[in-house]
């Protein structure tokens, strides 16, 4: 799984933004052993899939999506695009 989650980074960023969504996955999701994360927060809202979407802020990615690696790394990928890597807690303890 991971290779497949690696090759599509290579394949749509350049080297260095890819080694840093992939150390971003690897936290996020445990290296894709954590799948689910069921947060304390007001509205009960769950992290999901390979790139931990939230049930409550990334709603418009399905749970179909979410842990499919392929699906979630190419919408983990438009996020980026427009993003950075802001939008994942990871992101502030790896770098």
């Amino acid at each position: 799984m991971s290779l497949t989650i690696l090759s599509i980074l290579l394949y749509h960023l350049n080297v260095k933004d890819a080694k840093m969504m992939y150390k971003i996955y690897q936290c996020e999701s445990a290296n894709g052993t954590q799948l689910i994360h069921y947060n304390n927060d007001k509205r009960k809202t769950v992290d999901r899939g390979f790139w931990m979407y939230n049930s409550y802020w990334m709603k418009d990615i399905s749970d179909d999506c979410s842990y499919d690696a392929v699906c979630s790394t190419k919408t983990a990928i438009k996020i980026f695009k427009k993003s950075g890597t802001k939008p994942w807690v990871c992101a502030k303890l790896i770098k």
